[in-house]
């Protein structure tokens, strides 16, 4: 029995540099997050072009560019940690007003 596979409704576009993308593809493949491990690099990179609507053109190419970078190697990915940790930063301080909001109004302690 054959799967099908369909595109959702909206397609998503990659809009950021082909590079971010092959960082993301290499951490990917190394980490086995698709079918086990058990993958064709150039054929999971095709895939993820047809899926994001992106031609990575010669991606091995590009891997070599990030792995000669000076300093750090994993731009994008480090630049999307920061970014996360940054949100997550922000909810925990979020969660922590909301808290003390309520404490403050449960035992009607004024709020300065």
């Amino acid at each position: 029995m054959q799967e099908t596979f369909s595109f959702p409704k909206t397609r998503l576009t990659w809009i950021s540099k082909k590079v971010n993308f092959v960082e993301h593809i290499y951490i990917w493949d190394n980490a086995g997050c698709f079918n086990n491990g058990n993958r064709n690099i150039k054929d999971f990179a095709k895939y993820i072009e047809t899926v994001f609507n992106i031609n990575l053109g010669d991606f091995y190419y590009t891997f070599l560019e990030i792995e000669d970078r000076k300093g750090s190697r994993t731009l994008f990915i480090d630049k999307l940690i920061k970014l996360l940790e940054e949100k997550l930063d922000g909810l925990d301080n979020s969660a922590w007003l909301y808290l003390r909001t309520l404490f403050q109004r449960h035992f009607q302690i004024p709020i300065h």
